[in-house]
């Protein structure tokens, strides 16, 4: 989306400065859905917004960055009924973060609400946000950002870059409930330097709410591409939700995304989880898998057009109502349109345009 985006949770590599270029820029990334869901119970899922995420910043070479980012969140939430205006469609600050480096040595410091590590790390290998979630968001486990800070690190050609968050440990919903903070640290390696195979371990010791419940994670991830397809693998444990401390699920997930020739762009992808570990009747399994064309064919091509499909059934021990199958398992076949556009300053380093 921007020419901070793909780096959001890391340092920047050591490399000499390109002159304190100034660059600002604007992205917009907007889709919409149209879906038949089955069975059809509930609250209507046939028109949705799965994305509308604005961007825009400005830089001072790599010295300096100021960005924000705000999407359109339903005001009443998925499933409520209370909301702002009823439940309009309110734009929800997502990202407001500003950061310095200091490339001579690889480092950098962001703060304000920065984006999780783990989350921009997952959306960057998965590469189909307007799609999904990556597995930790889409299960509720993680938050996109929270209110916080971060030290980075980074080698040569990213060979190894590591990070460091402090976090009020509430997410960007909620403002904090506790007087403890999450720690977390991110390192990721890439044994063949930038563009190649990325592997990433996580770690969070945290808390939530008044009575300081756990919310740990660990999680880890394999990510690379080999000719036209692109994978992704991870795993994520947690310790205690969403301030409920004797919640301890476990799940993963595995991606391919393909663009054989031309236009042509195909993705599966396979997400399991359990709340407890051996129950048959306490997991969660959701395929999503689809097919289109992103129009014209380039690099960064502004028009996507998708028809995909998403499955999920869900055990007795973690569905809403036990036996009630209509609630437990799900299916939707869907059309979506996307469009990702952009605008940047002129800028003398290559990497500050739109993504």
């Amino acid at each position: 989306m921007s020419c901070v985006a793909e780096i959001v949770f890391e340092a920047p590599a050591m490399a000499p400065d390109d002159g304190l270029a100034r660059c600002g820029w604007v992205a917009l990334d907007l889709a919409g859905r149209a879906g038949l869901a089955l069975p059809d119970v509930g609250i209507s899922r046939a028109l949705t917004l799965p994305r509308a995420h604005a961007e825009g910043g400005l830089a001072l070479g790599e010295v300096a960055v100021a960005r924000v980012a705000v999407a359109a969140v339903r005001s009443g939430g998925d499933a409520g009924y209370i909301g702002v205006d009823g439940e309009a469609l309110v734009p929800e600050v997502q990202i407001a973060e500003v950061r310095g480096a200091w490339t001579p040595f690889g480092l950098a410091v962001g703060a304000g609400l920065v984006a999780d590590p783990w989350v921009a790390s997952g959306d960057a290998a998965w590469g189909q946000r307007p799609i999904a979630a990556t597995f930790g968001e889409a299960a509720g486990w993680m938050d996109s950002s929270d209110l916080g800070g971060w030290l980075g690190w980074s080698a040569p050609d990213r060979r190894v870059t590591a990070r460091v968050d402090i976090a009020s440990g509430e997410g960007a919903r909620f403002r904090e409930r506790n007087e403890g903070k999450d720690l977390a640290a991110t390192v990721s390696v890439r044994p063949a330097g930038e563009g190649g195979a990325v592997f990433t371990v996580y770690g969070r010791d945290g808390s939530r709410g008044l009575g300081l419940a756990r919310d740990h994670r660990l999680g880890v991830r394999a990510s690379g591409s080999l000719g036209p397809v692109t994978g992704m693998v991870e795993g994520l444990a947690a310790w205690g939700v969403d301030g409920d401390a004797l919640r301890q699920p476990l799940g993963g997930s595995a991606s391919l995304v393909a663009r054989p020739f031309g236009p042509l762009l195909a993705y599966v992808r396979l997400d399991l989880s359990t709340e407890a570990w051996g129950d048959s009747e306490a997991g969660t399994r959701t395929v999503l898998a689809g097919a289109g064309v992103e129009l014209p064919d380039m690099d960064a091509p502004p028009l996507r057009l998708i028809a995909g499909y998403s499955g999920t059934r869900v055990g007795d021990g973690v569905a809403a109502i036990a036996g009630a199958y209509a609630l437990q398992d799900a299916d939707m076949v869907f059309l979506q349109v996307g469009v990702t556009l952009g605008v940047a300053s002129t800028c003398s380093n290559p990497s500050c345009s739109p993504r």
